[in-house]
């Protein structure tokens, strides 16, 4: 199992933990589309069979092991010697792998393997296509889709369009590539030959394409107390010598107050919405400076809405971007693709993996008024796609006083894990607007970059205190989170997420230091002591690591 960071933040509420009997499901494959239980079926006779009537593709044979435990890095070593590579893991205890050759039954039985399988065409579809169900913007051509799917991280690109063609199947996009992810253009009487292919992962519905989510944040989120100079008790925090990403509809450089500080790869609109966006991330304040930013000397990376994920390596490597904000979705309004983590989820959570000082903001959606049966009404209504990737922050919007806004998108998300994240203000905010003044706008979209700003001015601090290295992404989400003011229920909840952004609260863990940034191997321990001073109201622990990217 690969190593992740672990941050361990302290600070301030003690955690309760519940524990409860249930069905032991220890061998349930857990799919994005259905859960089913591997048969144990490791023998010599069946394993040499199983090899043989795998198909083969320049060599290599792809297939699923299922273990009585998860390998440790020596039986993965033994394993790949035998033949065998473990690729991408899947819930509970089984891998994807790369057989070359025949399937080595010493080395399975060694490694406690208990069962080896393929998946059906209809297991590595989205759950709509397995019922022959395709989104309208799918269907541009009559009798044509478009799709995406992802292949194995041991095929190249180069061998999956070879592949493809030899098929009579074209790549129609390739802006994903390098994370194994490409698009075709296919008829639908073929979509099922598709999925069979043994180098083909999974497949899903192409995206609809990105939506603009529309519908006094500094001092709501004591980011004030930031940019203060330090002779009234603040830290002089402005977002100088940082780099933030913005991803949106507008061109803003049109408004002086980004005078100079602009990298333009937008469009060439000067639109209300993406005006007013990057006005909160990075506002100068020239024309009122009352009205400034979160970060008025940050530099700006500006690109027309989801360009800013698709070319975030390039941007990373030449201008140093460590920070995106996204104020749009992919399908809004639509109780069936909500919180669905798709191939879309899996780009951005290979990015952390690649590039681990990277944090995408993304808002929650407003998707607030929805009623998702069996949900209570508005829950489960945060958006599928970017914002359901589990190492990104989803941000929920707020009114003044910190309670939830009416519109905003609660989860929890399909798999069950809490989103949004973190919530801030995002009601009446008011912002840079086109022709040099400011004016008031609403929604998830406004609160995303009220997020985006506080994180430029922690990034710049951790850089302050730590030479000029840029912090991993990992521990500025922890802190962001753990610094959070508690609102609605009490703890963590599907509403609020770990509560009402505080920088105040999170800039004082990291002045501290009062965090630790480890690792542990799989079956390991490691043990960290916390000095909890007399008098002491509340402790607030948190664990946090970035996860890898799911699987099918």
């Amino acid at each position: 199992m690969r190593i992740y960071p672990i941050p361990l933040i302290t600070g301030l509420l003690l955690c309760t933990l519940f524990s409860f009997s249930q069905k032991d499901t220890s061998f349930a494959l857990r799919l994005r589309n259905q859960s089913f239980t591997p048969e144990k079926n490791i023998t010599a006779e069946n394993a040499n069979r199983f090899g043989q009537q795998l198909q083969k593709v320049n060599g290599k044979s792809f297939a699923y092991i299922q273990f009585e435990k998860i390998p440790t890095d020596a039986e993965k070593q033994q394993l790949k010697q035998a033949g065998i590579e473990l690729l991408d893991y899947i819930p509970e205890k089984t891998y994807s792998v790369l057989i070359r050759g025949n399937a080595n039954y010493g080395a399975l039985q060694s490694a406690r393997a208990r069962s080896i399988f393929t998946l059906s065409p209809q297991q590595k579809m989205h759950p709509a296509m397995a019922k022959g169900v395709y989104p309208s913007w799918t269907v541009r051509t009559p009798g044509m889709v478009d799709i995406w799917l992802s292949f194995p991280k041991s095929v190249s690109f180069e061998e999956l369009k070879s592949l493809l063609q030899e098929k009579n199947i074209t790549i129609t996009t390739t802006t994903y590539k390098q994370f194994n992810i490409a698009g075709v253009k296919i008829s639908k009487d073929r979509i099922t030959e598709l999925a069979s292919y043994p180098f083909i992962e999974y497949i899903e519905p192409a995206p609809h394409g990105d939506q603009l989510l529309n519908l006094e944040s500094k001092n709501d989120s004591r980011g004030s107390i930031l940019q203060a100079s330090a002779s009234v008790g603040g830290f002089d925090l402005k977002g100088e010598g940082m780099t933030v990403g913005i991803g949106d509809d507008a061109d803003p450089k049109y408004h002086v107050d980004f005078t100079g500080r602009i990298i333009d790869f937008g469009p060439a609109g000067y639109l209300y919405h993406g005006t007013h966006v990057h006005g909160t991330v990075a506002g100068g304040g020239i024309s009122n400076e009352i009205l400034s930013g979160y970060a008025p000397r940050s530099r700006v990376v500006t690109q027309l809405l989801s360009g800013i994920i698709s070319n975030a390596p390039t941007y990373v490597s030449d201008y140093g971007m460590v920070i995106t904000n996204n104020s749009y979705g992919d399908v809004v309004g639509d109780c069936t693709y909500m919180g669905f983590y798709d191939l879309q989820s899996r780009i951005l959570d290979l990015q952390s993996a690649s590039y681990p000082n990277l944090q995408h903001v993304f808002a929650a959606g407003n998707d607030g008024a929805l009623n998702c049966s069996p949900y209570p009404a508005g829950f489960r209504t945060v958006l599928s796609g970017f914002q359901s990737a589990k190492n990104i922050l989803t941000v929920g919007a707020s009114v003044r006083n910190g309670n939830i806004a009416s519109f905003s998108s609660r989860g929890p998300v399909k798999d069950g894990r809490t989103k949004p994240e973190i919530t801030a203000d995002g009601n009446l905010t008011i912002s840079t607007i086109p022709e040099d003044i400011y004016g008031i706008n609403t929604g998830t979209s406004m609160a995303a970059p009220a997020v985006t700003g506080g994180l430029i001015l922690l990034y710049q601090r951790y850089k302050q205190m730590n030479g000029g290295a840029n912090p991993k992404s990992g521990l500025m989400k922890a802190l962001l989170c753990n610094g959070g003011s508690d609102f609605g229920n009490a703890g963590p909840d599907f509403t609020n997420g770990f509560g009402g952004m505080n920088l105040y609260r999170s800039i004082k863990m990291l002045n501290s230091s009062n965090y630790f940034i480890s690792s542990v191997s799989n079956g390991g321990n490691i043990a960290h002591n916390i000095v909890v001073p007399p008098v002491t109201a509340q402790l607030k622990v948190m664990l946090y690591w970035n996860d890898p990217a799911a699987a099918v």
